[in-house]
């Protein structure tokens, strides 16, 4: 799985499990005492209860507002925010849920709606409690961050996000790419999707992958997940910095 920006955090509700951190954001109530019809119940508990799907094992992640974006949390920001109309399904529901429970609700709808760009602000509580969850141990995840300049790296940003908004302490891998949000074309990051890409490969296929007939064509064996650099807490970390030769450690945390 690949997400770039807010295809990222998309990305990561597939690799996660919520238990009730998600639906704690929104409401004091469980989900169960809530005055809402069964449709509306059921939307809900799939919106907001996830868990991780089981054929996913790696995910990366490019240019990723994690902890949100502060172009988002701008007044332009939230102005254009307000022109993104929400799906009718989810406004009937969300219509539903606050008028039969007023006292239910932990956000204020009001305070800037729930959009697109509310989700990415930084201070949601939604966004701080999404943050919060790390991705599953069974899925390996990969960060490729955008930092513009030459300046340091953990005071840098990419025009919109922001280095330590991106950086996840579980990855298994970080690559720091000089450029700009739109960070995926460039070669260095093509490389490093690559270098992953074969990992994966390797790891699901350790002996070689023989091809099968179409007709019958069967689900690749996940293999291992392990980490290609160990991130043990409280332990140096490296992080990789791209170069025209390749990957070379440029900066221990």
């Amino acid at each position: 799985m690949i997400g770039h920006s807010q295809g990222g955090l998309l990305a990561k509700m597939l690799v996660i499990d919520s238990g009730t951190h998600l639906w704690d954001a929104f409401s004091s109530q469980p989900l169960e005492e809530l005055r809402v019809s069964v449709e509306t119940r059921d939307l809900l508990r799939r919106a907001v209860f996830v868990t991780p799907l089981p054929e996913v094992r790696r995910v990366i992640f490019i240019a990723t507002p994690q902890h949100g974006s502060f172009v988002a949390g701008s007044t332009i920001g939230q102005l254009l925010g307000r022109l993104v109309p929400l799906p009718s399904g989810l406004l009937t529901a969300l219509g539903e849920t606050i008028g039969g429970n007023p006292d239910a609700l932990s956000l204020d709808p009001g305070a800037g709606g729930f959009g697109s760009v509310w989700s990415m602000t930084p201070g949601n509580p939604a966004l701080a409690a999404f943050a919060a969850i790390p991705v599953s141990p069974k899925v390996a995840a990969h960060s490729i961050i955008a930092v513009e300049g030459d300046g340091p790296v953990e005071t840098g940003d990419d025009g919109v996000v922001t280095y330590q908004s991106a950086h996840i302490p579980e990855a298994a891998s970080e690559l720091v790419v000089r450029s700009s949000h739109s960070v995926q074309s460039n070669p260095h990051t093509v490389s490093e999707v690559r270098r992953i890409l074969l990992l994966h490969l390797a790891e699901a296929c350790p002996q070689g992958c023989t091809p099968v007939a179409a007709t019958d064509r069967r689900p690749l064996a996940a293999g291992a997940t392990g980490k290609v650099q160990h991130a043990a807490k409280n332990a140096p970390r490296q992080q990789w910095s791209a170069t025209t030769t390749g990957h070379v450690a440029e900066l221990e945390r």
